[in-house]
């Protein structure tokens, strides 16, 4: 793999570039060699993230309590990316953050209070119940 260092690989359906990277952290006896790295998903990647500059957008305790970590993305009819979230969520993005997540997606937000309040989930939750 060595050989793809420094290069670029697209996720097709987003048709978004993404670094390829080396690291000592990827065990090379255990099954491929090869990882997917998330720097948001576990303590392991970001620090892999971190090391390689990767970009992040970390959230607050306060913008988690706001169901920001509950947004999901999809994709529309034409692979184009949309990150659906509460209007809750949204308002408790700051402007940094908004600005780095344009770059990537669309923002689909409604207000669900209701459900955020009473029934304890948000939009990912309310869209996974849908398939």
């Amino acid at each position: 793999y060595l050989k793809l260092k420094g290069k670029k690989a697209i996720i097709p359906i987003l048709n978004k570039e993404i670094p390829i990277i080396t690291d000592d952290y990827v065990d090379l006896e255990f099954g491929t060699g090869c990882l997917k790295v998330t720097p948001a998903h576990s303590e392991n990647d970001k620090i892999i993230g971190d090391k390689h500059n990767l970009e992040i957008i970390d959230i607050t305790i306060d913008q988690m309590c706001s169901f920001l970590g509950n947004s999901i993305q999809l994709i529309d009819s034409n692979y184009n990316p949309l990150l659906v979230m509460s209007s809750t969520a949204y308002d408790s993005i700051s402007s940094s953050q908004l600005k780095i997540i344009e770059k990537y997606t669309d923002i689909i937000h409604s207000d669900i209070k209701t459900i955020e309040k009473n029934g304890g989930g948000s939009a990912r939750c309310m869209i996974a119940e849908i398939f």
